[in-house]
Order: C-alpha cells, then structure tokens, then sequence
C-alpha cells in the first residue's frame, strides 16, 4: 500500500531558522547548514534544529496525515522495531511537538508516498576523480523547501559525513563519507507491497543510507552493506568512490540485487533515473535518454 497526491496551496511557509553565520548560497538558495553532534543524546543533539523548525515540520506532518488512507497506514506503526531508529524518531516527535506517527510517516515517505522524482550521475574525470550529482523532486516542493538543510555529522569533535536531509527525519536520500565515499538513492517500481516489508522488518532504504554513513568509511565496505542487506522497497542505489572505477548503480530488489552497473575503462559516466535502463523511457518522464544524450557530447576528457 502506498499513497500519494499532488500538492497545490499557495500558502507560503516561514524558513524554520536563521542561521545566517552558517548559511551557504547554492545556486542562487540559501540552505542553511547545522552541525549534528553525534556524541549527545537523540534528544539534546536534535533540540534546535527541531526546536527552531516546529512549525513547519508540524505543517508537513498535518498535510500528510490528510492522505487518503493513512489512517490505515498509522495502524500499522511502528513498522521498523530498530530501538535507535525509535527513539531518534521518538525525540524529534517530543521535540516538535507531533505525534510519532507523524515523524515514522516522514522518515518513510519513500517507501509509503507515489513516485518521487529523481535523477542520479556518477562519471570519472578526465583525471581519475569521481563525480556524483542528483536531483530530486518532490510535488509538495513549498512545503517542504523550508524543511531542507545541509547537515555535518559529528562525533569526538570530528566530521563523520554530510548529509542532505529534511529536517524532522531520521533518514537521509543524499550522503558523503569525506574522502570516502557518496550515496544517492532514486525510487524503483511501485508495487503496492512496501508496508507488508516494513512489517516483517526489512530495512528501510534510506534508514539503511543513515546507518552506513555513520558506520562505513570506505567505498567498498559501503558497497558490501548495500549490496548484502534486505530493504523493504525496491530502489536505485547509487554509490561514488573517490578514484578510477569505483562508481556503481544498484538496482536492488528487497530479497538482493537483481543488477549492478558499474564504472569501468569503457563506461566512464552512469546516468539514473526511475526506470530499468533495459525500459523505454515513458513519454511523460523523458529523462535518462536526454542525460545520456548530453553526457555523451561533453565526453571524457573535456
């Protein structure tokens, strides 16, 4: 069971925090940019970002709950018995003041909410680096735009990764190990069946992201998780190393990988959307071809 709709309000929402001594111009947007110490509890690492971002997170949860069916949905909650992923979702709540439903709701919109739009390139540079970009929409953008924030996590005083995340989640879709490696994950097929997984207790893919940037350091050891652990929707996981052909597409099945696209001295850019590369791009989501398409006239040692 998965549901979804399309966002259309015109009411604008207030950015969450105004860290102006922290904050990075991208492409013309201010992100802002926190630090996230790992060595506090879920409660006091979270307590301002969460703090500073009640209102627009309790927006959010409030516009999800009016999904048609979710009632049916919180029933089942909580779908994932992992005790961290519990009591970090269980501090955000109390700190923002939402039902934990609400939070488990945010946390798992990629397993529970329609197709979310994405985009993912790894290539190799002329001299041997690897490059990973992506793009992901989502159609409730003006909700959730004041909820985006670049985030370093840190422990004993020491950058572990940086993560793209919406605040008000303990999962993350876009991460970087520094000097090790980066994930992305784009969403598969939608086959009605994530719920029933959750239930049994397979991983949640973006939960599952969160937990390899906190424990991996290395692309191959990144890799191995990825490839060897059961996920509870099928996806697209996309992982850059930092040199030669460590750059692979996972296209991951919940029981494990049904194919794997990989770097090599013939295949120097990979380009993903939300379809098997064997499929004809759909003519109302032509995407990939036209990716490739310019990949291929920048060429390799441009």
């Amino acid at each position: 069971m998965r549901i979804g709709k399309s966002f259309n309000n015109s009411q604008q929402v207030k950015e969450c925090a105004n860290y102006d001594s922290l904050q990075q111009n991208i492409g013309g947007i201010n992100l802002p940019k926190y630090q996230v110490n790992m060595d506090l509890s879920y409660l006091e690492r979270w307590r301002e970002i969460i703090t500073n971002c009640k209102n627009p997170i309790q927006m959010f949860v409030n516009y999800l709950e009016s999904f048609d069916g979710v009632r049916k949905i919180e029933s089942f909650f909580p779908l994932n018995s992992d005790p961290n992923f519990l009591n970090e979702l269980q501090a955000i709540s109390d700190l923002a003041g939402v039902k934990f439903s609400g939070i488990q709701f945010m946390s798992q919109m990629y397993e529970i909410l329609g197709l979310i739009g994405c985009t993912s390139i790894i290539a190799r540079s002329p001299d041997g680096s690897i490059v990973h970009r992506r793009n992901l929409d989502y159609n409730f953008s003006q909700l959730i735009s004041p909820l985006l924030a670049k985030k370093e996590f840190q422990k004993n005083g020491k950058t572990v990764f940086f993560a793209n995340m919406i605040i008000g989640t303990a999962t993350i879709v876009t991460g970087v190990v520094p000097n090790g490696f980066s994930i992305t994950i784009n969403q598969r097929v939608d086959d009605q069946q994530s719920i029933n997984y959750l239930k049994q207790q397979y991983i949640p893919a973006c939960y599952l992201i969160y937990q390899i940037l906190q424990t991996n350091t290395t692309y191959q050891d990144a890799l191995n998780t990825l490839l060897n652990t059961k996920i509870a929707m099928p996806a697209y996981l996309n992982i850059a190393g930092i040199s030669g052909n460590q750059g692979s597409v996972i296209k991951s099945d919940r029981e494990g990988v049904h194919f794997q696209t990989t770097l090599s001295e013939s295949t120097w850019f990979i380009c993903q959307t939300n379809y098997d590369i064997s499929q004809t791009n759909p003519q109302n989501d032509y995407r990939r071809v036209p990716c490739e398409q310019k990949m291929g006239l920048l060429k390799q040692n441009s």
